[in-house]
Parts: C-alpha cells; sequence; structure tokens
C-alpha cells in the first residue's frame, strides 16, 4: 500500500457526508431555485460563421529562491491571433521574500494580470484594420480585475505596485473602446455567486407574498436579507430576535441558511441544466464591500488619508510624491466601465463558462458607478455576435476555446526550463554562481 494511503482513506470515510453533501445539491436546495431558473436561462443560437479577428491572451510565471531570501520572479505574457500573429512581455522582478508567503502568491497573481494588459495594449495596435470584427479574449475575469484593493503590495522594492495596475487596466479598457474592439473575460473556474443571490432574492420575495405575515415584519427580513451579503453575523442575530417576537415560516429561514452555503452559481447551473445555452447577462457596478472604503473615501473628501493609508510602505519607499500620483490613478476606477457578466455552456454536459463583457459592447454605455440594478436591457443582436464568436472556437468536451487553449500552451513555464534556460542565462550574465534555498537543493534518494 503506498504510504499514508491508509490515513487517507481514514479521513475521507470520517467527512464522507460532508464532501457529498458539498459535491451535490439536494433536492430540497435545488426546489429554492429551479423555478425561477428557466427566466434565466436561453438557448443558444444557430451557429454561423464567424469572420474576423482574434486575440486570446494568457499568462504564466516562475520563482527562483535563492539563499540570501532573494527571490527572482519570472512573469511572461502571450498574446496568439486566430491569423497567428503573436505578441509578447516578459518581465523579471527582484526581491526580498515577504515575510508572509500568501503575499507573494498575491502579488505574483496580480502580475500575471499586469502582463495580460501590457501585451492586450500591444495587441490593440496588430489587428487588421480592414475586418470589422475584431475581438480579444483574456482568461478570467475583467470584473474581478477591477475589484482589487488598492493598497500596498507588501513585496519589498513594489510596494505602489497596485497603482500601476489600475493606470494600465484603465488605458486598455479606455483603448479597446476608442478601437471598437471587445475584450471578453473568458473564466473556466469562477466562484462567482451573483446569479444564486437572485435567484434566492427572488424566492424569498415570493414566499413573503404567499405569507401572512404583517408588513411591519415583511420589512424587518427584507432589512436582515440585505444585509446578509456583507454582515451575515448581524442579519442572522436579527431574524433569530424576529423570530423570537413571531412565527416566521421554516421556508424563509431555509432561504437564508441558503444563503450562507456560499454555492457558487457553476453548481446550481451544473444541476439544473445539462444542455448548451446561456443565462441572461447581468450588469454589475462598483464591487463591494472591496471598494467602499475607497468610495467612502472618495465622497468624504478623505482620498488623502485613504492613500497615506494603504500605501504607507510605497510612501517610505518613493517618497511623498507618491501622494498625488495616486489620487490621480485612483480616480480612473471610478471611469472603469460597468460590466456584463452571463454563463456559457458550450456543449451538452460541459461545465459553465464565465463571461464578462464590457457594458458598452452590449449597448450600456456608462461606467460602473452608474449601475442602479443588475438586471437591464443589452442589444440581443449583439449578444448574439459575441456567442457566436465563441462558438466558433468550440471543439468539443474539454476543449471549450482552442484559441486559448493554444495560448494557455504555448505560454506555460514550466520549473525545468526556469531553471535550465533562464536562470543558466542569469549566470552567465552576472558571471557568478548563485546557490538556491534548501528547498530546491534538496537531495534526490535513489
Amino acid at each position: 500500500m503506498p504510504r499514508f494511503l491508509d490515513l487517507f482513506l481514514y479521513e475521507i470515510r470520517q467527512s464522507k457526508d460532508k464532501i457529498k453533501k458539498l459535491l451535490t445539491i439536494s433536492k430540497g436546495k435545488l426546489q429554492l431555485y429551479e423555478s425561477l431558473f428557466p427566466k434565466y436561462w436561453n438557448s443558444l443560437p444557430d451557429i454561423q460563421y464567424f469572420k474576423g479577428e482574434v486575440f486570446a491572451v494568457d499568462s504564466s510565471d516562475g520563482i527562483i529562491e535563492y539563499r540570501d531570501g532573494v527571490v527572482i520572479h519570472v512573469c511572461r505574457a502571450l498574446a496568439l491571433s486566430n491569423t497567428r500573429k503573436e505578441c509578447r512581455e516578459l518581465k523579471v522582478n527582484i526581491f526580498y521574500d515577504p515575510r508572509k508567503r500568501n503575499d507573494l502568491v498575491i502579488f505574483r497573481s496580480r502580475m500575471r494580470e499586469h502582463m495580460e494588459h501590457l501585451v492586450s495594449l500591444k495587441c490593440l495596435n496588430n489587428y487588421n484594420e480592414d475586418l470589422n470584427s475584431r475581438v480579444l479574449l483574456l482568461d478570467g475575469s475583467l470584473y474581478g480585475r477591477m475589484s482589487h484593493v488598492p493598497k500596498d503590495s507588501e513585496i519589498p522594492g513594489y510596494q505602489s505596485f497596485m497603482l500601476d495596475y489600475i493606470e494600465t487596466y484603465s488605458n486598455l479598457l479606455k483603448k479597446s473602446k476608442e478601437k471598437n474592439i471587445p475584450i471578453i473575460g473568458v473564466s473556466k473556474d469562477s466562484r462567482s455567486r451573483l446569479l444564486g443571490r437572485i435567484l434566492l432574492t427572488h424566492k424569498l420575495k415570493n414566499y413573503l407574498t404567499r405569507s401572512s405575515l404583517n408588513s411591519e415584519t415583511e420589512t424587518a427580513i427584507l432589512s436582515s436579507w440585505s444585509e446578509i451579503w456583507k454582515r451575515p453575523r448581524n442579519a442572522l442575530r436579527k431574524i433569530e430576535k424576529l423570530s423570537k417576537e413571531t412565527t416566521i415560516p421554516s421556508e424563509i429561514k431555509e432561504v437564508f441558511k441558503e444563503a450562507l452555503t456560499s454555492r457558487p452559481d457553476i453548481q446550481i447551473i451544473s444541476s439544473l441544466i445539462k444542455e448548451p445555452g446561456y443565462t441572461t447577462p447581468l450588469i454589475l457596478g462598483i464591487p463591494t464591500p472591496a471598494l467602499d472604503p475607497l468610495l467612502y473615501a472618495l465622497e468624504s473628501g478623505t482620498l488623502e488619508t485613504y492613500v497615506e493609508n494603504n500605501f504607507s510602505k510605497a510612501l517610505v519607499e518613493e517618497g511623498e510624491e507618491i501622494v498625488e500620483k495616486a489620487k490621480k490613478i485612483l480616480l480612473k476606477i471610478f471611469e472603469y466601465p460597468a460590466i456584463y457578466m452571463f454563463y456559457y455552456i458550450p456543449g451538452k454536459n460541459e461545465i459553465p463558462l464565465r463571461i464578462d463583457v464590457p457594458g458598452w459592447t452590449l449597448g450600456f454605455n456608462y461606467h460602473m458607478d452608474d449601475v442602479k440594478s443588475y438586471e437591464t436591457l443589452y442589444s440581443e443582436n449583439k449578444l448574439e455576435w459575441i456567442l457566436n464568436m465563441l462558438n466558433s472556437f468550440y471543439a468539443g468536451p474539454k476543449h471549450y476555446n482552442v484559441l486559448l487553449e493554444e495560448v494557455d500552451l504555448k505560454v506555460k513555464l514550466k520549473q525545468r526550463n526556469l531553471i535550465t534556460i533562464y536562470e543558466s542565462a542569469l549566470m552567465k550574465e552576472l558571471k557568478m554562481l548563485i546557490e538556491h534555498t534548501r528547498d530546491v537543493r534538496r537531495v534526490k534518494y535513489p
């Protein structure tokens, strides 16, 4: 028996019920969604030949850790078009290992996205101007990139990095609109819960309409519901207090319990539908609660204080001039376009993909702080055009987008190549031998 397998099996058997509960949705829970879901589900249009130029963008990175506590971070991005054009970008970051390992994980993730933005800007100047249909595909969520909290990176020497990130992303979004080249974010592992929240909200209101509760109790329940996403403990306390004062139907309590499970949309959709199709697009405004402190600082006139508190280490590294730079760049966040989000299933039994598109591509020509409701009108013709483009790159099970798949394969940075190619070139350039940390120098036993 492989070493530790017996312990693994013991743990699995101990947690069997919990694992099954997370991997599936019970019939009772599914009933909270299934009656309302058809309102948001649509069949795919007939696939037509897509004639246009599409760039797909992805990134990869790796680190080499040296025994003196120095980290060399190599990050690269690649854009590949269906007309066989390429754009490349690579950056080397050198710094002392941060105290918290999670800070390095976050920095690497943000840097990969930043490199994708830089290479995307190059792409916008490389399209065939004679073609009307031009698209840029990004691997990941557009909205997620708008939700990062602006603050010190916690990486020595790169504390103000998020300011460069925001400025570059803002320039990319503006330039793509000027050139009328839609940027489309494709996420194959989204953990978004927005659609589920909307379905549960409608279900709660339906239950309240059918109940015999008085208007004062209904208002109190809806008030608790509005808090459950930001302050769940507070919302539960209100419901518990209300339950002592009056009888709240069990079905209403079930909606609250389900809201606290953090069930992702893709699990709900996969449990309800197996056929190709897409959900009705929802429009997204300012990310909350991530940007609430920044929004408050802007509205209260305390933006400078926000910068001093959130970029205190950048101030030490770069001096007071960073304050004015930050104040100008942070305002660009509220110039980001509103984002439409929908889920798309390209083939039978496929995992739902999350698709993000700037509002202007579907007719909503406003910034994200102009959004008042998740549900708004959109251009069905433009949406059909986007779906047709996505369908054109679908190549059967597990090949949801062959262009994104190809660029992922080409940009992937393997640790072996990082050591044998990049590190060798580094030592030749420096004319010195550099020793790794103990982790990398471990002995391999025969």
